[in-house]
């Protein structure tokens, strides 16, 4: 049966609706229902995120419940959001970064689907990279070779200004094989 948190009915909500706090805002849905308003919906809606089994909205808090801050802190450009302080998409040719959308990412991170991601999901080390494979340098002195930061480079390869490159027989030897 549908309850209100002070023993009234949620009549006028969907019949999904378990809990409720007015005859205008559900609180929880059953299965794996999620609150929307007076509503239950299978997932969030772009520009929302689920927060204790409701959908919050982005830049306004339509359903305000125990004070739970909803998206509006972030950038205008931020599509999607998993909490209030983090963006996951942003609008057409722009990148998020925490809760901001910018241009592209800043040295030590790397686009990861439209996402920033630090260069230190690689190693520890890597201080640039370009991808989630590729360490363009890394910290102290510690050469780059793929997505690691190693001491020295190994055979085959010589230091090209802190990142390890093939040396041109190497190339041609593996070339003609």
């Amino acid at each position: 049966m549908n309850s209100h948190d002070n023993s009234i009915a949620c009549l006028t909500l969907d019949n999904s609706c378990t809990t409720c706090n007015s005859s205008t805002t559900c609180l929880s849905c059953s299965s794996s229902l999620v609150a929307l308003g007076p509503s239950c919906v299978s997932s969030c809606p772009t520009g929302t995120y689920k927060i204790n089994g409701i959908c919050t909205c982005k830049y306004w808090n339509f359903i305000k419940i125990n004070f739970q801050i909803a998206c509006y802190t972030l950038d205008n450009s931020c599509t999607s959001c998993n909490s209030s302080s983090t963006c996951t998409g942003c609008s057409s040719g722009l990148v998020a970064l925490g809760s901001t959308c910018i241009a592209s990412c800043p040295s030590g991170t790397y686009n990861n689907g439209g996402v920033c991601t630090a260069c230190t999901t690689l190693t520890s080390s890597c201080a640039t990279c370009n991808s989630s494979t590729t360490c363009l340098s890394c910290s102290s002195s510690l050469v780059a070779l793929g997505a690691t930061c190693i001491a020295s480079c190994p055979s085959g390869t010589y230091n090209n200004n802190g990142l390890c490159t093939c040396k041109t027989e190497f190339l041609r030897v593996e070339f003609l094989r």
